[in-house]
């Protein structure tokens, strides 16, 4: 769990909360050991991680890895690929030049679309044209090297590349035995595909004949199942589920969860969540879309945008009411509340809060 600070003076802050223990050999904190032994026991803690108002002027932090790569302390075994975050610094820096940031500026991050995934794998994508035979994958891998990777509506680019990096991650989870969707076949595909360094579990020419086979298949199996390629937002290919987390697999499901056809993609910013791939429908499936997002303006009220869960009662008729809000891409970014004026806020609470 991190906790962000910021006051009304200017000073921010980052706090990594609990203690964590320096960990036996073997032992990654993942799983629970016997505690009838004092084999595992920790002896000693690592000095817990506090930021205050660090050089960059900014603090990030989207569920990703605190502590640098090859780094002796393992602070946790439990987060999501890095693309999120470094996309959210990306955007931060290109407008970090002095200039004051507003509340549309962070819309626009909250809702950004581009898939970094596809900005790191795109410099070896033109190698697999030598190993594809097929018109009709030669001519999509053409459009995704002129693909700029946003994940917008209305591109096939995004529905082919979606689909191919599902299917490639699936097969080396399924070959390490890890659960489908973890960050393990991410960073094993980049590792054979771009950087090379794993020569002895395969040769990289093997592996760029395979996943341009992978691609082949996955363009042959669109024109087949769709008669053309799907264009990603505007059809079946990929929807969101918005779960809620008490009903979530009980018979009240259909009234406390809702799935729709959106944007998105895999750990881009809007929508982080994981994928499931349905390999028979060609669907893909963001299994957990976030249903809340916040911008804490401490000059004013700030704004929110909430998909489900606003009211408590799963039979009112502001259950949901704002999920197409919450979706709607028309002017770059859904659409937001502000808190203090919204129908589905308790005003005089906050009114109360800022008396006291």
């Amino acid at each position: 769990m991190n906790h962000i600070y910021a006051d009304v003076s200017g000073n921010i802050g980052y706090v990594h909360s609990g203690g964590i223990p320096v960990r036996k050999q073997g032992h990654s904190g993942a799983f629970p050991v016997a505690g009838n032994s004092s084999s595992m026991k920790p002896t000693e803690y690592l000095k817990p991680l506090v930021i205050l108002n660090p050089d960059s002027g900014y603090i990030s932090s989207s569920n990703n890895r605190v502590e640098p790569y090859g780094s002796e302390q393992c602070r946790s075994m439990d987060y999501q690929v890095h693309f999120r975050a470094q996309r959210i610094k990306q955007l931060i820096n290109d407008k970090n030049n002095g200039s004051l940031f507003h509340v549309d500026d962070f819309k626009i991050i909250q809702n950004d679309s581009v898939n970094m995934y596809f900005v790191h794998l795109k410099p070896m994508l033109h190698l697999l044209g030598d190993f594809m035979d097929h018109d009709d994958a030669k001519n999509e891998l053409l459009n995704l090297l002129q693909w700029d990777g946003v994940m917008s509506k209305g591109s096939k680019s995004a529905s082919v590349f979606e689909l191919w990096i599902a299917k490639l991650n699936k097969i080396v989870c399924d070959q390490v035995g890890t659960p489908y969707g973890g960050t393990q076949g991410y960073y094993f595909i980049l590792d054979i595909l771009l950087y090379n360094t794993s020569d002895e579990a395969c040769r990289k020419s093997d592996c760029l004949r395979h996943a341009a086979e992978e691609l082949q298949d996955v363009v042959r199996d669109l024109h087949n199942h769709y008669n053309e390629i799907p264009e990603w937002g505007n059809s079946g290919i990929h929807i969101s589920k918005f779960k809620n987390m008490l009903l979530d697999g009980t018979p009240l499901e259909c009234y406390a969860c809702s799935s729709l056809i959106t944007s998105g993609g895999t750990e881009i910013v809007s929508t982080p969540s994981p994928n499931e791939i349905d390999h028979d429908k060609l669907k893909i499936t963001t299994i957990s879309s976030p249903i809340f997002r916040l911008i804490a303006d401490l000059s004013g009220a700030g704004q929110f945008s909430w998909s489900l869960n606003q009211d408590g009662n799963i039979l009112s008729s502001e259950f949901n009411d704002n999920i197409r809000n919450w979706i709607d891409f028309k002017n770059g970014h859904g659409q937001y509340h502000s808190i203090l004026n919204s129908r589905h806020v308790k005003r005089w609470r906050y009114d109360q809060t800022l008396e006291k």
